[in-house]
């Protein structure tokens, strides 16, 4: 993407912030692990197949056929 780590991890952050502070994301802490979850399974499922939907047409087919059966991937597959 043409930045440092640095620069993208900073991004990252500040992301998850903005996010987090609107409530459309969750911070989950157990120990010294987090973890960010959607709040809601809709918006994770419709990102999730923006995400996919942007693949090259190989690298997609060999996604789907990997995940096709794994019921968590159903709707952002055909949201895609």
């Amino acid at each position: 993407m043409g930045v440092s780590r640095l620069q993208a991890r900073t991004s990252a952050q500040h992301g998850l912030v903005f996010w987090e502070e609107r409530r459309l994301v969750e911070r989950l802490t157990l120990g010294h692990l987090q973890a960010y979850t959607f709040v809601h399974l809709s918006l994770g499922e419709y990102l999730a197949g923006r995400y996919i939907a942007q693949m090259t047409d190989e690298n997609l087919r060999s996604w789907i056929a990997t995940r096709r059966c794994d019921a968590r991937w159903r709707q952002p597959i055909l949201m895609v």
